[in-house]
């Protein structure tokens, strides 16, 4: 499961500490320690800077993915400069599939900073589109090498 935080510095802003509510619900319900086929149960994701740091605090065993929705982004925060901050607080990065796709190096440099590379959203809503997504999802896995995947349709990925 990925769960993702939706804007959590306004809810912080509204006296609501999310972090710590998904925190507790988590440990509560022994999913920070669990696993399926050997890989960690759950996996955070989220666009804030902040929220993936107090993410870190609270949760520092699980995989963190700081979403984004840019190209500069993508080129900020692999830049050597700021590549080991990003490192401090996620394990990962999940860039749209259009940023990857205009630039399969991304993958590789991320790779080679140790960082995971989770693409979002491959979605299908026509019948007329559903073998292109698999194509398009086979091409992500297998040719620019991703971790993973966001995916509305997951019968549609490839096997």
């Amino acid at each position: 499961m990925f769960p993702e935080l939706k804007t959590p510095a306004r809810l912080r802003a509204k006296g609501f500490d999310i972090e710590k509510a998904l925190a507790d619900i988590l440990t509560k319900n022994k999913l920070v320690t669990a696993t399926v086929k050997g890989r960690p149960a759950i996996q955070l994701q989220v666009f804030e800077q902040d929220s993936l740091q107090r993410l870190t605090a609270l949760l520092p065993t699980l995989p963190r993915h700081f979403l984004i929705g840019s190209a500069d982004e993508v080129k900020k925060w692999l830049a050597p400069e700021n590549i080991a901050t990003l490192k401090t607080f996620a394990t990962g990065i999940a860039p749209t599939k259009q940023i990857i796709d205009a630039n399969p190096d991304i993958v590789a440099k991320a790779h080679e900073a140790g960082l995971a590379v989770v693409p979002y959203t491959f979605s299908s809503r026509s019948a007329d589109t559903r073998e292109a997504l698999t194509a398009d999802m086979r091409k992500f896995v297998a040719t620019y090498k991703v971790d993973g995947l966001f995916t509305d349709n997951p019968d549609l990925f490839p096997r």
